[in-house]
Formats: structure tokens, sequence, C-alpha cells
């Protein structure tokens, strides 16, 4: 399991200078990149695909809710986080309503964002795995009909396998859950 990877998107330099800190504290082996801009962020996040990106909602040129669809559009399974010191409903329910993992209140408590960033990461762990689990069920059905196209007689043994009741293996969480 790869350490976690998350990016932190603001156009406030004191806070791009400080989250990573409180970030890398509380959370083991994280790697965290930084963004002073939206269009700095997209080219981040085409070269990179993140574990949870952190943006803040009020930037001058793209805002996030922008940044936020276009994510969307390039890497739709990466959690996106938005933060703002200028909340109100119509802006968290637009945030939400866009595909936002959460949202999060400026002045930043430090353990909820990361409580917040945390599960955030949890969720595309999870996601990546059902993923690499059905990439190898689609290649072990793929070996089982070439076993069948090739040796007929192994059809019965092959049909009792995959109606047999095997146990599954454990769930294990990567080392920066635990």
């Amino acid at each position: 399991m790869s350490a976690p990877y998350i990016l932190l998107v603001d156009d406030d330099t004191a806070l791009l200078q400080a989250l990573p800190h409180t970030v890398a504290l509380r959370i083991h082996g994280v790697k965290v990149d930084t963004a002073d801009s939206a269009s700095e962020a997209l080219t981040q996040i085409q070269l990179h695909d993140y574990d949870a990106i952190v943006s803040d909602i009020r930037m001058p040129g793209m805002d996030g809710l922008e940044l936020l669809a276009k994510i969307r559009e390039i890497r739709p399974e990466t959690p996106t986080l938005l933060i703002t010191g200028h909340a109100d409903s119509g802006l968290l329910i637009e945030a939400m309503r866009t595909g936002a993992y959460d949202f999060i209140q400026k002045p930043l408590d430090r353990i909820s964002f990361v409580a917040a960033l945390h599960r955030a990461m949890q969720t595309r762990q999870l996601q990546r795995q059902v993923h690499e689990q059905q990439e190898l069920l689609q290649s072990y059905a793929h070996l089982l009909e070439k076993l069948v196209e090739h040796n007929p007689d192994e059809a019965p043994a092959v049909r009792d396998l995959l109606t047999s009741k095997t146990q599954s293996t454990p769930f294990q969480p990567p080392i920066w859950l635990v």
C-alpha cells in the first residue's frame, strides 16, 4: 500500500504553509502537494491520482466550485473537500450538488479537518481496492473461460469451483489508516 497523497489548494500562502504540517503531524507518511491557484491545481491533478483534494472555495480566477467541476471531469473518483470562511446555505448546497465530499468552514478546527480528510482518503483507498478486485475477478473469469474452452472435460470442475462457498480474505486496511 502506498502512502496517502493529497493536494491542498488555496490562495492564502499562510494556510498553504501551515496545513501540510498539520496534516503530516496527524496522518502517518502522508505526502502533500500544494497549489496556490485552481489552474496550478488542475495541472497537478492531470499528473497525479490523489487520495484526496482540499480546496478553498473563494479564490481569484477560477473558484473552488469551478475547480470541483473540473476535478469531477478529470478524476471523478477523487474525494474533494471544500473549505471557506464565507459559508452560507446556498453555497453549501451548491458544493454538495457539484460533488463535494465534505464542506469545512474556516477557521479550521484541526481535529475535524483531519478527521474529514482521513475519511476522504479512506473512501478513495476503498474505491481503489474495489476496482482492483473487479479487475482481478474479470481476469479470473477470462482464464476460466479459456480453461473450459481448451479443456471441455474440466467444465464440471470449473462449475463446482464457481459455485463453492470459499472464504474471502478479510479486509486489510492500509498502514496509514491504523
